[in-house]
């Protein structure tokens, strides 16, 4: 009987967290992401690792998915890599060719 309290509950605030601004479509608020200068935004366009380094050696430190928003820097660094903050607060390196500018 808990399990299906505990259920219920997880259920009733997962559907409390969508967003139901009008227009706004799934992907685009996934999307969206606000960032200060120096950084730009940018969506992945595919799932992808974020590197300590910009280097794919590295260690990783977070993970992309398809569409996710995150503020990059402007420019390229090692062997195609751009600075990211992920939206978690979370800095590392993804491939440049895995984001597009939002």
């Amino acid at each position: 009987m808990r399990l299906i309290a505990a259920f219920a509950l997880v259920s009733i605030c997962a559907c409390a967290s969508t967003n139901s601004s009008s227009g706004t479509t799934p992907s685009t608020a996934k999307e969206a992401q606000s960032c200060a200068s120096p950084w730009v935004p940018a969506v992945s366009s595919t799932n992808a690792d974020v590197f300590a380094r910009p280097d794919g050696t590295s260690d990783i430190v977070g993970v992309l998915s398809t569409r996710q928003g995150v503020c990059a820097d402007t420019s390229t660094v090692g062997f195609g890599y751009r600075r990211v903050k992920l939206p978690n607060g979370r800095e590392g390196y993804v491939a440049e060719d895995v984001l597009t500018n939002s």
